[in-house]
């Protein structure tokens, strides 16, 4: 599988001059817990006459853990850098052939990405999101056609991860959010979820 490799960090270069801002109740570091919806697909053409292309997607719950830091830049924008841990999916199944199966097991994940956004008011930011994600998948081939083995084995699928969402700052110590983001992993994998998180910021 091709890697993406993503420098989506740049808002870390920034001065700490220029981040030295009161960003109010949504500002400085903050550790997270997520919950919601999220569907893995896989799209792969095989290109080979009498084998299926292996196109499913399943729904399932995703739930996961974060920490980051946000830093103001005037009064009306926030930047951060942000990484996560994260769990779900379910098992996507193809039969590409009479008597071989085809599996993509997804087991945890993880991201890192920075975000920026728009405060509307003191305690509600609009923002957008951009990163690297990779997901750990157990890729099987089981087949009882003689002369052909069964293969199994784990490896990472990854690539770019992007979302935008809406945090609202419940007081200096804890903000709520919800959020879209979206995963285009290599090998015809990719992810989507909606989240929502409960972040405690100190």
């Amino acid at each position: 599988m091709k890697k993406l490799i993503l420098a989506a960090l740049a808002t870390a270069l920034l001065p700490a001059s220029a981040l030295a801002q009161d960003a109010g109740a949504l500002g400085g570091a903050y550790v997270g817990g997520q919950i919601g919806w999220g569907k893995r697909s896989v799209d792969i053409d095989y290109n080979l006459p009498g084998l299926a292309d292996f196109d499913e997607s399943r729904s399932g719950i995703d739930y996961g853990v974060f920490a980051g830091y946000d830093a103001g830049i005037g009064s009306n924008f926030l930047v951060g850098v942000e990484a996560g841990l994260g769990f779900g999916g379910k098992t996507l199944r193809g039969a590409p052939a009479a008597g071989i199966t085809t599996s993509v097991n997804p087991s945890w994940n993880y991201d890192i990405s920075a975000r920026a956004g728009v405060l509307a008011s003191p305690n509600l930011l609009v923002y957008g999101r951009l990163g690297y994600g990779a997901e750990r998948v157990r890729t099987t081939v089981a087949s009882t056609v003689q002369g052909v083995s069964s293969v199994s084995e784990k490896g990472w699928s990854d690539g770019l991860l992007w979302g935008a969402g809406l945090e609202y700052g419940i007081n200096e110590s804890a903000s709520i959010r919800t959020e879209y983001r979206h995963r285009d992993m290599d090998g015809g994998y990719a992810a989507d979820q909606v989240l929502a998180g409960l972040a405690f910021r100190f």
